[in-house]
């Protein structure tokens, strides 16, 4: 039988405007550095590939070229998309706070 008295249960703390701001602090940071690093493979994919080649004219490069252009736009995405949160997060805190 199921215990439905909700007086066991652990109070739900209210979440702070401050909470919040810190958590969008937080994820702009994460997004920041994600993207950097998909940035990074998508050079790394590039260059490999563009190094790798037969050095013909003709020939096409094969390899991780296209994947690596893609690589590099999502990540320039991702990482101005967290940019954004980040400074967002930044201006509404105000200039008063100090960890940023």
């Amino acid at each position: 039988m199921l215990n439905n008295d909700r007086s066991t249960a652990a109070p739900k703390g209210r979440e702070t405007p401050r909470s919040r701001l810190t958590e969008r602090l937080n994820r702009g940071k994460i997004l920041i550095i994600l993207g950097g690093v998909m940035v990074f493979a998508g050079l790394v994919f590039c260059s490999t590939t563009m190094t790798t080649t037969t050095g013909s004219v003709v020939s096409e490069p094969i390899g991780f070229l296209t994947e690596g252009l893609w690589s590099i736009s999502i990540g320039a995405v991702i990482g101005i998309r967290g940019a954004y949160h980040y400074i967002n997060a930044v201006l509404e805190m105000g200039y008063a706070e100090d960890f940023i």
